[in-house]
């Protein structure tokens, strides 16, 4: 295959878009731990734009949002930005994941300036504090080690295809579109934005004029803290609707949209007593921290807390 050839190789694949620079795919391995990308194989235009928000996350409270719904808990559907009276608290990795995968496969000023356009997109400064996690809590231990051993998994089979690839290339023959799909897939799999990066991300958009608060652990709870009754958090989250403190959270469904959930409301139609209860409902299910109680999954907890009343003991 000639240099110019190569240079025209586009293969539009609906969301997915290949652009193959050359056969020389050095550094491809560095995308898992978000940092620089080099030329000439762009990884940035490797990314799925597919996987740019997952709406049925496994963060937080497992299968929290779909019983929600399943008790016809109507959340309404907004656009962002929305008016709101108090302050908006962003979970920004939890909202942000997604342009936070295809802006770390770029240089960093790029990839800050992208994410700052995106915040700009849903929220303004002045009514507005982003959260973005520290470091890793030990409680989490568990669920850190699954994450990462899964991150492994997903990047030893972005190589493997990535010389399956090459190889191709190489023979100047075609790759089939399954194998780009696979290739986009796992290597946004294999993406972890570390502390460093995390820390120069802050301290850049506090430059461009957000409020930014680099939590010292876990990002919600220090959003659960500073919350106030007229504040609304950002997030994707489920485990933040069970914070006492949060009344209103606005769940990311994608770009600018976001559905709304009022915690009275949700307590009303789960049918359950106070934000005690559904905090109880959030510890005895499967979380980030711990599993649920054998046997005893989500919907079998809330018939159980549905039966307790008042200061009930039992």
């Amino acid at each position: 295959m000639s240099e110019e050839s190569r240079q025209e190789t586009v293969q539009d694949l609906g969301h997915l878009t290949f652009l193959i620079g050359n056969n020389d795919l050095s550094g491809r391995k560095d995308f898992a731990h978000g940092n620089l990308i080099t030329p000439p194989l762009s990884l940035h235009q490797l990314i799925d734009f597919h996987f740019h928000f997952r709406f049925n996350t496994n963060m937080g409270i497992k299968d929290l949002w779909q019983l929600i719904k399943k008790k016809k808990y109507e959340a309404p559907p907004l656009v962002l930005p929305q008016p709101h009276t108090g302050t908006l608290r962003i979970d920004l990795q939890a909202c942000f994941f997604g342009v936070l995968k295809r802006a770390f496969a770029s240089p960093p000023p790029y990839a800050h300036n992208m994410i700052h356009n995106s915040l700009s997109e849903v929220a303004e400064q002045e009514e507005t504090v982003i959260y973005i996690d520290g470091f890793d809590v030990e409680e989490k231990a568990d669920t850190h080690a699954d994450r990462c051993a899964k991150r492994e998994v997903a990047l030893q089979q972005a190589t493997c295809d990535l010389d399956k690839l090459e190889g191709l290339l190489t023979l100047d023959k075609p790759a089939n579109k399954q194998l780009h799909r696979d290739i986009a897939k796992n290597l946004g799999k294999a993406f972890h934005l570390s502390f460093d990066q995390r820390s120069e991300l802050a301290a850049f958009l506090q430059g461009q004029g957000w409020s930014v608060r680099l939590s010292a652990a876990e990002a919600d709870i220090d959003i659960a803290k500073d919350c106030k009754p007229e504040d609304v958090v950002l997030t994707t989250d489920s485990d933040l609707l069970v914070y006492k403190n949060v009344k209103t959270v606005w769940r990311v469904m994608g770009r600018r949209k976001a559905l709304e959930y009022k915690a009275d409301e949700v307590l009303s139609a789960l049918n359950l007593e106070s934000k005690n209860h559904l905090t109880a409902l959030a510890i005895t299910s499967t979380n980030d921290y711990s599993k649920n109680i054998p046997r005893l999954g989500i919907s079998t907890n809330l018939k159980v807390l549905q039966t307790l009343h008042g200061n009930s003991k039992h």
